[in-house]
């Protein structure tokens, strides 16, 4: 399993750099989303004060009121290459780890990891997005917070923090973290440091995770885990399927332990966005 983690990467990546090269920049594509959030991507034809007329992919002709309109964006059609575009409403966050992107300011998710432990986000700017959370089977509650003053349309860099609480001790980390995007295809990696006041104590943490879009509402994820100094790590991979407000999450996750021991489990989480 010790190379595990860099062939999933690996794959992640140059996947995402050859989707990319192979579009054809040539061609100038928008992104109209209208007021009902729904979205059409296309090349503009007849831009006025009245109306809009795009021509998708297909030859399509689509003719929308300018009232009806909420914003147009220009985007690359190596994107995706696909007449209607909806992006991945979870992309604040891997599996469960968080990516540098935040939710947009007065956005909430509703999360639930494994069915067991619920999860709130809150997008409180667009630079800020803090979480909380619990379970009612095993009691504990979580907080979190984080911070993402640098972001452009290819980089963002984040810092924060998670912290859990138990009857018995809590485990906190902060983190910093960075997600660079290749068109269809990101990368994010950070460090941490983290400490345990139940058993583990004190511990540096390494995350590496990557995500290829291959659809419109379908991502391969892999998100990773190293604590070098108590020689535990955590692999993972699997898919996302997502709509305009909802993702299902399904994946396998290996846990190597120290002692030798390895265990993997499945990997179950859903998320919502109002």
């Amino acid at each position: 399993m010790k190379y595990y983690l860099i062939i999933i990467l690996l794959l992640l990546f140059y996947s995402g750099i050859y989707a990319g090269t192979a579009s054809d920049d040539s061609l100038s594509f928008y992104r109209i989303i209208l007021v009902d959030e729904t979205e059409f991507i296309g090349q503009i034809s007849v831009l006025d004060t009245n109306y809009v007329k795009i021509i998708t992919n297909t030859g399509l002709e689509l003719v929308f009121k300018r009232a009806d309109i909420k914003n147009i964006l220009p985007i690359d059609q190596g994107l995706l290459n696909v007449d209607f575009f909806a992006s991945d409403p979870g992309a604040d966050h891997l599996f469960y780890f968080p990516t540098a992107r935040t939710l947009p300011s007065g956005k909430f998710q509703l999360s639930a990891f494994e069915l067991l432990f619920l999860q709130v986000n809150a997008g409180v700017s667009k630079y800020v997005e803090l979480s909380f959370g619990g379970s009612f089977i095993a009691p504990f509650f979580q907080i979190g917070a984080k911070i993402s003053p640098f972001q452009t349309k290819n980089i963002s860099l984040a810092v924060g923090s998670k912290n859990y609480f138990f009857e018995n001790g809590s485990v906190s980390a902060v983190f910093g973290i960075g997600t660079f995007s290749f068109e269809n295809a990101s990368f994010t990696s950070g460090i941490g440091y983290g400490s345990d006041r139940i058993e583990v104590g004190d511990f540096p943490l390494i995350i590496l995770g990557g995500e290829l879009q291959v659809s419109n509402s379908l991502k391969l994820i892999s998100e990773n885990w190293v604590l070098p100094d108590v020689d535990y790590a955590f692999y993972s991979f699997g898919l996302r399927f997502f709509g305009k407000k909802m993702t299902g999450d399904f994946g396998l996750f290996y846990f190597g332990l120290p002692k030798d021991e390895h265990i993997i489990v499945p990997w179950l989480g859903f998320s919502y966005s109002i």
